[in-house]
């Protein structure tokens, strides 16, 4: 499964386009994945340690902009599915630098920074 989700991971990397949604909240990042599967990712620090989780929503099929209002506890059957993918206890370096590196381009497009800097090239 984990050389799945890094070649998954790899391909929104390479093809940031494929996010075509970001919704933004608090620390961490709802997005959804052409052609519509729904993903969040983010950040976070605990006792001095940065840990970074991406997870899929493999059963959500409504609106991206609903999604972090959504039950995710995984003891809840009446909670959404999840599936997390995170660094803790990750020991895979290449696994983590993903992680990061995929965070940044969620970011990119939640910033619209591409538009941004797309049209300082321009001028």
């Amino acid at each position: 499964m984990n050389e799945k989700i890094l070649s998954v991971m790899q391909k929104m990397i390479a093809d940031p386009k494929l996010i075509a949604q970001v919704v933004r909240h608090g620390n961490e990042y709802y997005f959804k994945v052409l052609p519509g599967s729904f993903w969040s990712i983010k950040k976070w620090t605990e006792e001095g340690n940065t840990f970074y989780s991406l997870y899929l929503y493999p059963e959500y099929y409504n609106t991206l902009e609903s999604l972090p209002d959504k039950n995710f506890n995984a003891n809840d059957p009446e909670s959404i599915p999840f599936m997390a993918f995170n660094t803790i206890g990750h020991p895979e370096v290449q696994f983590e630098r993903t992680l990061m590196k995929l965070l940044e381009v969620v970011q990119t497009r939640c910033f619209g920074v591409d538009d941004i800097l797309d049209s300082i090239i321009k001028d």
